[in-house]
């Protein structure tokens, strides 16, 4: 839960779980389920509700995170031949479509608390390959970047009042 205490969510659910993320109201959990060789995201209702397939038409989805009014769901994934940041519905009630514009190749993604700006982390395999982009919806046609340096940066995570972003950076070597 929310206040740190532990809860059961299913004890029925099998599969190999790499991660979670709990909607804004405590109601749902989106996860990632490897299952058969290949990931997919689900979402569980909680506390003893349907656990159902998100990502059902995109390969490998992984990493969901909820927007912040908890009504979508977005999630990284592979669909024709490019892998970058979808989004649902968290019913499934619509189709997977880009999170962004440009669709750009990612690694993270993640809501700024105003739910204008996403916030993503570009794919990579070597030093400074790996920096972090903002897109502001509905303004925006590209990402356009927000930490780039000759090291790599990941691990996003924004202050719940929106003012402070934490990542990981490989600038001390480290």
């Amino acid at each position: 839960g929310r206040d740190g205490g532990l809860m059961p969510v299913d004890t029925t659910m099998k599969g190999i779980f790499t991660s979670t993320s709990i909607s804004p109201d405590g109601q749902a959990l989106a996860v990632a389920r490897s299952e058969s060789g290949t990931e997919g995201v689900w979402i569980k209702q909680l506390p003893a509700g349907a656990f159902t397939k998100l990502s059902t038409d995109v390969a490998d989805g992984n990493r969901p995170v909820w927007t912040p009014d908890g009504r979508f769901v977005a999630f990284l994934g592979l669909k024709d031949n490019r892998r970058t940041a979808w989004i649902r519905r968290a019913d499934g009630s619509d189709q997977t479509r880009p999170a962004v514009p440009g669709s750009p190749e990612v690694d993270e993604v993640l809501f700024h608390p105003d739910s204008r700006h996403v916030l993503l982390r570009s794919r990579g395999s070597g030093p400074g390959s790996r920096y972090l982009m903002v897109v502001e919806q509905g303004i925006d046609t590209i990402p356009k970047d927000l930490v780039r340096s000759a090291t790599d940066s990941y691990g996003m995570s924004i202050a719940p009042n929106g003012r402070w972003l934490a990542y990981v950076s490989e600038e001390s070597g480290t």
